[in-house]
């Protein structure tokens, strides 16, 4: 079932805009209060620290209180926040699939080096920064997209994840979304997804 969020956002009196995607280890009822409790953590870690890396210190300490009684082993994500000013992306990364910068036709990988949220207390992140323009998108994904398989076992991967988004880079935000899963179905004969699909797209300007 594809369930489509908010695909515009209007300036208000904000001066930055954070984005994050994030994936939970495991199935059933207690990832996905791990799932719920993450993404309240974020929100209110974030109102606190302007800084991804501090964000993601920040959430890590929280989160290995909570899963260490869990069955979940680890969470992962991807923060970043946009200057909307100056359209600067600073980003850090949490074992997350890095997010992609698709500006002037070409697609940068916002890599950054930084271990699963929960697993170590003296975890640290690297922050990058990135300068985007009005036209630029960001996509940021689950791994769910790159290790679907198709009925032989073989992977979609980031390639053709790339080529996909190279392929759809000038259709409408909703349009490209739409064409990319339509070609992940074709691709694993649609069968049915053993993972989380999930994907945003950023549209600057």
């Amino acid at each position: 079932t594809r369930s489509p969020g908010i695909t515009s956002y209007r300036p208000t009196q904000q001066k930055s805009l954070g984005i994050v995607i994030g994936d939970v280890a495991g199935h059933g009822v207690s990832s996905a209060l791990i799932m719920a409790l993450s993404s309240g953590l974020f929100s209110e870690i974030a109102k606190r620290q302007g800084s991804p890396k501090t964000v993601l210190e920040t959430a890590n300490t929280d989160l290995i209180r909570y899963i260490e009684n869990s069955q979940v082993t680890h969470v992962t994500a991807f923060y970043g926040v946009l200057d909307l000013n100056t359209y600067e992306f600073t980003y850090s990364r949490a074992g997350h699939p890095p997010a992609l910068a698709i500006m002037n036709g070409e697609i940068t990988e916002l890599n950054s080096s930084g271990v699963f949220l929960g697993m170590f207390n003296d975890a640290t992140f690297e922050e990058k920064t990135i300068q985007l323009q009005p036209g630029s998108r960001l996509f940021f994904y689950t791994d769910g997209i790159t290790e679907a398989k198709d009925p032989d076992g073989n992977l979609f991967g980031e390639d053709n994840l790339k080529n996909r988004i190279s392929r759809f880079q000038n259709e409408p935000i909703g349009t490209m979304l739409n064409l990319l899963f339509d070609d992940i179905q074709m691709f694993t004969s649609y069968q049915k997804a053993s993972d989380d699909r999930s994907a945003v797209i950023v549209e600057i300007g």
